[in-house]
């Protein structure tokens, strides 16, 4: 895994949580009305002494 997901949430969980809320509309008959996703640059929101 890159460096840069240190400090950010691993890819894994995001993906989890993204298939829980789809699984969960489709038990309910519904469907998502989308996913709201924010990428950023190497380096991004990290914090440099």
């Amino acid at each position: 895994m890159p460096a840069l997901l240190a400090d950010s949430r691993k890819t894994e969980a995001v993906r989890d949580e993204v298939r829980g809320f789809v699984e969960l509309h489709w038990a309910l008959g519904s469907h998502p009305g989308g996913v709201h996703a924010e990428l950023a640059g190497s380096g991004a929101g990290l914090t440099h002494g």
